[in-house]
């Protein structure tokens, strides 16, 4: 029997690649490859299929083509669930049906071109089908986090880029709309594993495409992805310029307010309270008429109590601790299951303000539930929110519960 995780590892080592690099150069986890090359986790397809390129291994992997095709056939036409992914086989284009069980699981690398592919007419309902892809990727990140979704939206991105050449008129803003759809997660994905370059040039590519598209509000979405990111970096300044900039384009309710709460949070990094409480209110205000989720819908994690989990994010940077846990609480009381890694970030953040607050023993059970979440979805903002908690806790107290919480968010931040 073939050792495909060692195959692997020698081919990175060949290629003088440590684990950090190559991880960078799959858009993947560096925990992830080592739990593959050990052997702990199984060979996803997507990491085969990227790796003559990645590893510059030439077709060594190549016979694990058959894979790919048991993985299609396995899936169940008449399953609910089943996705039929857009390809082309021996030159014509084909609608191949994956199971979500198979896509999850990191398979969908597994519908790649197969044979010498040609200029065939696009079927109109390709973009539709991408979009299914792409809720369905979404979907299992909100639960497990990015490490293991990477892979999938960087070759569906590939696949969508890949039929803009043969694509004209309204099929061809359709599928670039889908592409900054695509790009702006994959930029989403990279800050959630603490690559704010990879994030920033992804978010770029996004807006780039969503403009080509001619789509405002996806455009206007993604003006407050860069307002996220300018928190996130500390520049309250471009955090309000984006903001505003988005909430004046958007057309969408759920755009518009989520551009607000970004706003507010660029006022309160830079100590304005008065702005930072108008545009928060100014954000709960439009929560009250939201258009309805469909597979389509931008931000449709902008509700209430989304809005209320930001505005504790901004009474805390406003030196406000109190006010922020109980925004916090309003927040996460019927916050969805849906978005467990978002719960896990917000429960981190109020960790920190019931630090601030002088609260140990909820800082301490707060933060440890937050840990667990943060364990499972390998998200790196919840881990540094934690960090901040354990090191502004131990400064406070000096008990044995905050050293032990203290270490075990160390040693989850490094594994």
């Amino acid at each position: 029997m073939r050792d495909l995780h060692g195959e692997i590892r020698q081919a990175r080592n060949r290629a003088g690649l440590s684990l950090s690099q190559a991880a960078a150069r799959f858009n993947a986890h560096k925990g992830t490859l080592s739990r593959i090359e050990s052997g702990q986790r199984s060979v996803p397809e997507w990491l085969l299929r990227l790796a003559p390129e990645v590893l510059h291994c030439g077709d060594q992997l190549d016979h694990l083509g058959a894979d790919a095709q048991q993985a299609v056939d396995a899936a169940d036409p008449a399953d609910p669930y089943t996705l039929y992914v857009p390809t082309i086989v021996g030159g014509r284009q084909v609608l191949v049906p994956l199971s979500r069980r198979t896509l999850l699981a990191g398979a969908i690398g597994a519908v790649t071109v197969h044979g010498t592919a040609t200029a065939a007419p696009l079927d109109p309902s390709l973009p539709e089908h991408f979009r299914r892809v792409r809720k369905a990727l979404t979907g299992q990140d909100s639960l497990l986090g990015p490490a293991e979704v990477i892979g999938g939206i960087d070759k569906q991105f590939r696949a969508i880029v890949s039929t803009l050449g043969n694509a004209t008129g309204e099929l061809h803003s359709q599928l670039a709309a889908v592409a900054a759809r695509f790009a702006e997660t994959q930029g989403w994905l990279q800050d959630d594993i603490g690559n704010t370059s990879g994030g920033q040039t992804w978010t770029t590519r996004a807006l780039e495409l969503a403009t080509v598209a001619g789509a405002t509000d996806i455009a206007a979405y993604i003006l407050m992805r860069r307002s996220q990111q300018a928190v996130t970096a500390g520049d309250g300044g471009m955090a309000v310029t984006m903001g505003q900039a988005a909430a004046r384009q958007a057309v969408s309710n759920r755009v518009r307010a989520a551009a607000l709460q970004q706003q507010a949070r660029g006022h309160a990094l830079m100590g304005n309270e008065s702005a930072t409480l108008d545009a928060m209110e100014k954000a709960l205000g439009l929560t009250g008429s939201l258009e309805p989720v469909d597979v389509d819908t931008l931000a449709p994690w902008c509700t209430a109590d989304y809005v209320y989990a930001q505005r504790g994010a901004a009474l805390l940077a406003l030196g406000k601790p109190r006010a922020a846990v109980e925004s916090y609480e309003q927040a996460l009381a019927e916050w969805p299951v849906s978005y467990r890694r978002e719960r896990g970030l917000h429960m981190a953040r109020q960790a920190r303000a019931l630090v601030a607050a002088g609260d140990q023993d909820g800082a301490m059970s707060v933060g440890r539930e937050a840990l667990v979440i943060a364990a499972e979805t390998g998200s790196s903002r919840t881990f540094a929110e934690l960090a901040e908690a354990a090191g502004a806790a131990s400064m406070q107290w000096s008990d044995e519960s905050v050293r032990d919480f203290r270490t075990a968010v160390e040693a989850g931040r490094t594994s």
